[in-house]
């Protein structure tokens, strides 16, 4: 079994690399011959395999495994030494886009992102081979996440800056089909409505979840493949599950202005996942991060409300951490103002753990077999902080306890000491500090600023806000073919 479903995925990868790279302008994907998309797609095997493919393709070096997460996207952020033009960060994070490089990475990131959108709408096609099932309604409910999660990181990265244009302003394209065609850059609010459409729908097909069972880590088929995507009950909590759906709607109000809705959508689902232990999406417990295993759960994975799985991830990591590493925090009197001093503090259980002031862990296995383990692989998306932060953002000035309530909860499994309020702008404050201490390493903090349109700082100085620099650019082959643009 094992064998016949890494050749199925296997499969599936070529039908979508097939369809991708048969286009003639930069987005024309429709494959000429849908031969092989017709045998792959005749059953529920063949979605669970293509689901598996569109996971496995976000793990790619151009996306999550590398660029939106450590490498591109918090160069841009400021986590990292980066002192000169040998560094292969040091262009993209001067914000130099024109310097080819950086605009071959941006290039990429568009057309990856965009792959998986299209290889997520190939499915669609197919689905009427599937019967009205359960198995059906989770196969499209994921796929709905999916696209509508992929489409939002495009316009969190090309996208305008809500707060100082509008929803009126431009946005990107959203695809709904595989057609041929290339699709209009949409309004703000226009894609916005394509993205809530695709959620909402997702929230009713995947309204029983089989998480809510079997939990984030667990197996329903007691399957023994070291394929995490092998069935749809295959490790629930790495998928486009209810919870992460929920998660990308809160995601999705926030990324609109609509600070309150996130705030009561993210609150809502801090509370149901409260009541249902057995789902065990939950904090990290003091015993578990202070653990004297050597294949603990460093990057705190039972917080992950949507993650995918990279196996054997350490050895990708391990060029930019390893002894010859290319990335560095930038700890000396910059990130070790921020860990230790003002409302941070020396007992910061992340500071500890992932070794900031130092050799960088958080993305490395202490030894070859953890390099195996499943919560060493899992790649980060959504996450309970970010829930939480929502919530505290939204009632940063209309009800300051509930932020400092929600805010201390956080500090506290953290290993940090209690705050008192003061007042909303020393709150706000310390709420940023918070945001970037949790998200190092985690490509979250660049698209953070930019939605607030607030200075980046770096161990340089702070950077003024800026379009230029919040926008990346679309790419040159989009603006030549796309004649909808």
């Amino acid at each position: 079994m094992k064998n016949i479903n890494i050749k199925l995925i296997a499969l599936l990868c070529t039908v979508f690399a097939i369809a991708f790279s048969s286009c003639s302008k930069w987005l024309d994907v429709t494959p000429e011959d849908n031969v092989y998309a017709d045998d792959a797609f005749k059953d529920l095997k063949g979605f669970e395999s293509g689901l598996a493919g569109v996971y496995n393709s976000m793990t790619a070096s151009n996306l999550y495994g590398a660029e939106l997460k450590y490498n591109f996207a918090d160069a841009l952020a400021g986590y990292w030494q980066i002192s000169n033009s040998a560094n292969s960060n040091y262009y993209a994070s001067n914000y130099d886009f024109a310097e080819q490089g950086v605009q071959n990475r941006i290039n990429n990131i568009w057309t990856e992102l965009y792959k998986s959108i299209h290889q997520v709408n190939i499915m669609f096609d197919y689905l009427d081979n599937l019967k009205e099932s359960k198995e059906k309604n989770l196969v499209k409910g994921e796929l709905l996440g999916l696209r509508a999660f992929l489409h939002l990181e495009v316009f969190k990265w090309f996208g305008p800056v809500v707060r100082e244009e509008g929803t009126a302003s431009k946005a990107v394209p959203y695809y709904t089909t595989s057609t041929k065609k290339p699709q209009p850059f949409l309004t703000a609010a226009a894609f916005f409505v394509q993205a809530e459409n695709d959620l909402l729908e997702a929230i009713d097909l995947l309204a029983d979840d089989p998480i809510n069972e079997i939990g984030r880590a667990g197996n329903g088929n007691s399957n023994t493949s070291s394929l995490n995507y092998s069935y749809l009950l295959n490790y629930r909590g790495a998928r486009s599950n209810i919870y992460a759906v929920r998660a990308m709607l809160a995601r999705m109000y926030e990324l609109k202005g609509d600070n309150l809705k996130a705030g009561q959508t993210a609150n809502l689902i801090i509370t149901d996942l409260k009541s249902n232990p057995m789902i065990d999406i939950a904090w990290m417990t003091e015993k578990e991060i202070n653990s004297a295993l050597s294949d603990k759960d460093i990057r705190f994975s039972k917080e992950n409300i949507f993650s995918i799985i990279k196996n054997e991830s350490h050895t990708s990591n391990l060029p930019y951490f390893g002894t010859s590493r290319t990335l560095i925090p930038a700890y000396s009197g910059f990130l070790q103002n921020l860990y230790t001093k003002g409302s941070g503090a020396s007992s910061d259980y992340r500071l500890i753990q992932w070794k900031i002031s130092g050799a960088f862990s958080k993305f490395l296995n202490p030894d070859a077999t953890s390099n195996k383990s499943v919560k060493r692989n899992e790649l980060k998306l959504i996450s309970l902080p970010e829930l939480y932060f929502m919530v505290i953002e939204a009632n940063l000035e209309t009800d300051p306890e509930l932020s400092v309530e929600m805010l201390n909860e956080l500090r506290s499994k953290r290993g940090l000491s209690p705050v008192t309020f003061d007042n909303s702008s020393a709150l706000q404050n310390i709420y940023i500090d918070e945001v970037r201490r949790e998200f190092i390493g985690e490509g979250f903090l660049f698209t953070f600023y930019k939605r607030l349109y607030h200075s980046i700082y770096k161990s340089t100085g702070e950077v003024t806000p800026s379009l230029n620099i919040f926008k990346l650019p679309i790419p040159l082959d989009e603006e030549i073919f796309n004649k909808s643009n």
